[in-house]
């Protein structure tokens, strides 16, 4: 459908999946995959500099249609106490964080930013860096404290660390699955090499106190 519709001139399209967009607009305020936050004082400039922006990155918004300044507009958005206009696009064949890095090189290359404004990434993008530095945190921690559960269970440095080898091991296939499918890394991806580590986990210990049990049973 995407193809077809792409073939209509003046679109812009934004194609998201029905539950997940609406998180994404709940939890960030954008209802596509991106979305510059651009903040400044004036309307005026920051209309200006989000059609700069635009055209940097190839985002024809103004194919659909004109836009212009009048009197007590309906609506002003705000956020942090300084008005804000949100550019929203979606990301096609690749992940959203080498194309943000892409686009911050393209926007400092191309607009210049009036003094007092400036802009942040919001979207899925802003969801995944949140969930990054949260498990940089939480995974460590976690890693620690297994390790130590499993260490007081098998009485056995060694076991314990091979149980742990497991994790490393089994999110080779994962990736190897995601490069051969084409998918991009995501927040979801993470949630699911969380729940495959979690398994490869249970799986050591099913396995080394099985083998425990054989050894006792043949002696």
């Amino acid at each position: 459908m995407m193809g077809k519709l792409a073939a209509l001139p003046g679109l812009n399209l934004a194609f998201t999946q029905p539950i997940t967009g609406r998180l994404v607009m709940l939890t960030t305020g954008v209802r596509t995959d991106l979305g510059i936050k651009l903040y400044g004082e004036d309307i005026r400039a920051l209309q200006q500099t989000a059609f700069d922006i635009e055209a940097a990155l190839a985002v024809p918004l103004g194919d659909l249609a004109q836009f212009r300044i009048v009197d007590d507009p309906s609506m002003i958005s705000s956020e942090d106490g300084m008005p804000v206009l949100i550019i929203q696009m979606n990301t096609r064949g690749r992940d959203v964080v080498s194309f943000v890095n892409e686009a911050n090189q393209v926007i400092s290359e191309k607009v210049n930013l009036p003094a007092g404004y400036s802009y942040k990434w919001a979207g899925e993008f802003e969801n995944q860096e949140r969930a990054k530095n949260r498990l940089a945190i939480v995974v460590p921690i976690v890693i620690a404290l297994m390790f130590f559960l499993l260490y007081m269970a098998f009485k056995s440095f060694s076991d314990a660390v091979l149980i742990l080898l497991n994790i490393p091991f089994s999110l080779v296939g994962g990736i190897v699955a995601m490069y051969l499918a084409g998918t991009c890394f995501t927040v979801a991806a993470m949630v699911g090499y969380i729940a495959l580590g979690g398994i490869a986990l249970e799986n050591g210990v099913i396995m080394i106190t099985y083998i425990k049990q054989s050894g006792r049973t043949s002696h």
